[in-house]
């Protein structure tokens, strides 16, 4: 829909410069006016259409799914379908009606509510997600967070279970990933967790960095008295403790988590979701 009107609005445009070129030379004022204000119109309406035009037609799309779906009784949204024993038994021999018996529809239809935890947690539904986020431009937000997920399970690792039980988690930021996900290259390499937490906030959060993560100015802004001094950050005597890293980057995961969600939201208008849902439900079967 947007690369129709795209090409439309391009053609359009090669149009009102053919038919404004001989107006510059007949009347040079009034033609150097339109050649500036036309072409500017028709980029304008590209633009619009990009942003504002392509959000309502999407939210549009949602609303008209969500009413939809609404009138249809048979198909169930909840994480797990209710079996026979479920169901309330009614003395008269005939199951009564109740609430929890018609359960609404999800917007597609699927039998369970994806959410963006169960994509991470399944192998290729992960797969099917992280290629529609290459193709939105912004596997940052998937990569961000499976390496920083995995440099938490480092820490865990080499700190004793007591003292990690004792420290505290943002449930949100906590990811549960496929065994079979390829383990960070940073997490890999030879070196401490200093080291390791450095080469997170170089990749992603320093600014300007290959794939700087869309984060709040002032989270990004807590990581600079840490970092900015790359000598001192890395010497074993400057107070640190491994500790102190075990929550380090979970607001950027938080942050991450919370961007995915709307990728998420777009990835349910596209065929590969379809695929994606078959594959939790069929992996959520007992």
């Amino acid at each position: 829909w947007e690369a129709k009107l795209h090409s439309r609005l391009q053609i359009l445009l090669v149009v009102v410069v053919l038919l404004i070129s001989p107006m510059v030379t007949l009347s040079p004022d009034i033609g150097w006016m339109l050649s500036t204000l036309l072409p500017a119109c028709v980029l304008y309406a590209i633009v619009h259409v990009s942003t504002f035009s392509i959000y309502k037609r999407l939210h549009g799309i949602h609303n008209v799914e969500l009413s939809a779906s609404a009138l249809n009784s048979n198909v169930f949204s909840l994480e797990r379908v209710p079996s026979a024993r479920d169901q309330p038994a009614s003395s008269s021999g005939s199951a009564s009606p109740s609430r929890s018996a018609s359960p609404k529809a999800s917007p597609r239809g699927e039998r369970i509510k994806v959410t963006v935890m169960m994509v991470l947690a399944n192998k290729k539904a992960l797969h099917l997600f992280t290629e529609h986020l290459f193709k939105e431009y912004s596997p940052e937000c998937i990569l961000s967070v499976i390496e920083m997920q995995q440099y938490l399970n480092y820490l865990r690792s080499q700190m004793e279970i007591s003292a990690a039980e004792e420290l505290s988690e943002d449930p949100n930021a906590c990811v549960r990933l496929p065994d079979s996900v390829p383990l960070s290259s940073i997490v890999d390499m030879d070196t401490d967790w200093r080291m390791k937490a450095y080469a997170l906030w170089y990749k992603y959060v320093r600014v300007d960095s290959e794939y700087e993560v869309n984060i709040s100015w002032e989270l990004r802004k807590k990581f600079e008295p840490l970092m900015k001094d790359n000598a001192q950050f890395l010497m074993d005597n400057n107070g640190l403790k491994i500790q102190d890293f075990y929550a380090l980057f979970d607001k950027v995961k938080t942050e991450m988590v919370h961007l995915l969600r709307f990728s998420l939201s777009r990835f349910k208008f596209k065929e590969e979701y379809d695929t994606m849902v078959k594959i939790l439900e069929a992996e959520s079967k007992p």
